[in-house]
């Protein structure tokens, strides 16, 4: 109907081979390959047989395993006590022992009686002056003295070079963090210009690095189990003017709608390092424009980045 096709089977081209219960259905061989089983008979049942003679018995089987092992039997009576030994006959002499050890040491005797004095000497000669002797060494060295007085106060140093808070980073974007936005919304927003602010003049002498600005996307993987989609950076040429910087894309809007189509996710990258304001210092890559909480401390330097999604329909 209405130019489709349908195949239908009929039963009555099929013909049964080998052995079948005519089923009238299709049931698979021993090769898993379905087989016709017959068209289904009408008739009626025959007779039961009558039953067969009873078999002869089998041959015998072979013997079981070993039955595990039984329990410790009790313990028997204790024998009878056996008579008393005759006495062994007497050893030999033993050797003759080690002497014994020194012994204490005896009280002092009693003092002696005093000797006669004896008779006094002849005078000697004086003797000659000696010869003066060798220098003597090098005495030990003395205590450290008292504490020298206090110098006077010296001059009050130069203040230290601190971190410079009045620094220049993104004031606006024309997007908004973490934001679920439909195919056309998120279209039109990627084939046109995307403009940022920042909080000062920039320095524009020189004509930046055309990746310090970049526009991701990232499409959303369909299966989770599957590995994750490459990242693709879109083409586009970076502009900059006053306090703005500007990214105009240049694929093809059509390019963009096949990357977005099933939806996505649509990271800016701002490299703040690359961008001067008019005071030749880098900006800040803070993300007090689109973050929850203020940074108190912005330092120069880093990478700007924030996204948002986009839903098929």
């Amino acid at each position: 109907m209405d130019g489709v096709l349908k195949a239908v089977q009929d039963l009555t081209l099929f013909a049964a081979s080998g052995y079948h219960a005519h089923s009238g259905k299709f049931v698979p061989g021993p090769d898993g390959t379905l087989y016709f089983d017959g068209a289904m008979l009408n008739g009626e049942p025959g007779p039961k047989g009558d039953k067969g003679d009873k078999g002869d018995p089998g041959d015998k089987g072979a013997n079981g395993a070993k039955g595990a092992k039984g329990d410790k039997g009790d313990a028997g009576e204790a024998g009878a006590k056996g008579d008393k030994g005759d006495p062994g006959a007497a050893g030999a002499k033993g050797d003759k022992g080690d002497p014994g050890a020194a012994g204490a040491k005896g009280a002092a005797g009693a003092k002696g009686d005093k000797g006669d004095p004896g008779v006094p000497g002849v005078a000697g000669a004086a003797g000659t002056a000696g010869a003066a002797g060798a220098k003597g060494d090098k005495g030990d060295k003395g205590d450290p003295g008292a504490p020298g007085a206090a110098g006077a106060k010296g001059d009050k140093g130069d203040p230290g070079t601190g971190v410079d808070l009045n620094v220049t980073m993104v004031a606006t974007v024309p997007w908004k963090q973490g934001d679920r936005v439909n195919f056309n919304v998120g279209l039109a927003f990627l084939t046109a210009p995307i403009v940022v602010t920042f909080t000062d003049t920039l320095f524009i002498d020189t004509v930046p690095n055309q990746q310090a600005m970049e526009v991701w996307v990232h499409s959303q993987a369909t299966n989770q189990s599957a590995a994750p989609p490459p990242i693709i950076c879109l083409h586009g040429n970076v502009t900059l003017g006053g306090n703005t910087i500007t990214w105009t894309p240049t694929d093809p809007a059509a390019s963009t709608r096949l990357l977005i189509g099933i939806g996505c996710r649509v990271t800016i990258r701002i490299h703040c390092g690359f961008i001067y304001d008019k005071n030749r210092r880098p900006l800040s890559a803070c993300l007090n424009a689109v973050a929850a909480f203020k940074n108190p401390v912005p330092v120069p330097g880093g990478v700007f980045e924030s996204w948002f999604f986009t839903i098929s329909g």
